[in-house]
This record gives structure tokens, sequence and C-alpha cells, in this order.
């Protein structure tokens, strides 16, 4: 099971028949498919940038369309390929395309219940809730191997729809230390000139994640689905792009 696959189940209410969290679960699940990309070989991160592995380059079908999909946004990123771009220009369809695939695979799909326990209805749900309820049971655990995920769900703003209530406050403060520790200091070995290792690497991903939902709670105005701020620096970097795109023309570097 993918990260980003994993963050979408957890995600799901079945109260609403749709995905808990907003516009945050999409920059969420961009760092989720970042992580499982990395872990797969298929990028590096260096500094702040993604880089393009050989094995990528040589072999771009990974076998996942969404996978494929995402590296081909990536490659569509002049030098340096930021992080922080890449998730601004994906994350907003990210929602829509991992609910399909839990409608696509079979996890959710129309169940009959009774409405005010009288009339017969039809809904969508999950079809076997066992796998969701031991994916919430594994992370109130917070195995170290768990934790991005951990970080994953808190900025995505699902710990309290996964974990209500006063007698979860202690393990919703402990999801909140845990995503601190991950994302708001990156170790010194994070050097711009080297490939990251692994640790590093997801650090990385998981600040940039961080920095992606903070603009989009501090940014103005947020329609469409709440990623206006997102689009509205994603065109400033399509426009810095551009502008040096020209300036290598002029200076015959094209």
């Amino acid at each position: 099971m993918t990260q980003g696959r994993e963050l979408a189940l957890l995600a799901w209410d079945d109260r609403i028949s749709g995905l808990q969290g907003g516009s945050e679960l999409g920059c969420a699940l961009a760092g989720a498919e970042l992580l499982d990309l990395l872990e797969s070989g298929r990028l590096g991160i260096r500094g702040a940038d993604l880089v393009v592995l050989g094995r990528t380059l040589e072999h771009p079908e990974t076998g996942d369309p969404r996978f494929d999909r995402a590296i081909a946004v990536i490659k569509l990123i002049p030098e340096p390929k930021a992080v922080q771009a890449w998730i601004k220009r994906h994350a907003p369809e990210l929602r829509d395309s991992y609910l399909a695939l839990l409608e696509d695979e079979g996890t959710v799909g129309p169940r009959h219940v009774r409405r005010l326990g009288l009339l017969p209805t039809t809904r969508t749900g999950l079809t076997d809730p066992s796998e969701r309820d031991a994916l919430v049971a594994r992370l109130s655990l917070l195995a170290p191997e768990d934790e991005p995920l951990a970080a994953l769900a808190h900025r995505a703003g699902l710990t309290p729809f996964l974990f209500p209530g006063p007698e979860h406050d202690d393990l919703r403060e402990t999801l909140a230390e845990t995503t601190r520790g991950w994302s708001e200091a990156l170790p010194p070995t994070a050097d711009p000139e080297v490939l990251a290792d692994p640790a590093t690497a997801t650090r990385t991903v998981l600040r940039q994640v961080r920095d992606a939902v903070v603009q989009l709670h501090t940014a103005g105005p947020r329609r469409h689905g709440g990623y206006e701020a997102l689009n509205r620096a994603s065109q400033a970097d399509h426009d810095r792009d551009l502008g040096h795109a020209h300036d290598l023309y002029l200076g015959g570097g094209l």
C-alpha cells in the first residue's frame, strides 16, 4: 500500500461518503506521493529541489498511472525543480484522483443502509472497514516507520477526525510534536550540493508540505477549493521560469 493510498483511506468518512480534509489534504497527498517516489528510487532530493534519477530517465514507466503522471509533471518544471513548485502544481488534482482510486479498486462502494433506521437507501461507504480501522490503530502506536504518515495526516488536518474527544488529547499532542520534529528543522547534512540521504529527503518533503499548508492559511481568500493561494504562487513561479528562459535565450543559452 502506498503512503498516498494510506492517507486517502485515513481521510475517508462514511458519514459524508467522501474524504475529510480540504485543500490541506491535497498538499499532504502530494507529499505522500513524493515520499513513495523517493522510496522507490525514482527521485532524489538535493537541497530543496527534486532530482530525477537515472533509473527514471531510462525507464520512465512505473506501472502506476498516478506516479507516471507525477513524474511527468516534475519533468515539466524547469531546473531547479523545487519541491514547493511541484506541490503547488500537483496538489489541486489529488483529492479527486485518490478518491477515484478508492472507488476503482472497490475499497469504497455502494452500501445499503436504512435512513433514520427506517427508509432503505444506498450510500457510498467502505466495503471493508477493517482495513481502515487497522490503519488508524497502527497510526495511534506511532511506530518510527509510521511517523512521516502521521505527520502528513496532521498537516492534512485529519487528527481531530481520526482521534476525537478529550480522551485522545495526549495522542493528538504527540502527533503534533512528531510533525514538528519531522518538518521544523533540517539536519546540518542538508547540503544543497549533495543528494540527500533518505531521512533528510523525508524531512525536506514534510517541511515543504508544511510551508504549502501555511501558505493556504495565510494568503488571503481561499476560492476554487482553497487552492487560489497556491495557484497564484504557481503562476508567479511560472512567470519567473519564463523570464529565466528568456534570459537564457538572449544570452545564447538556449
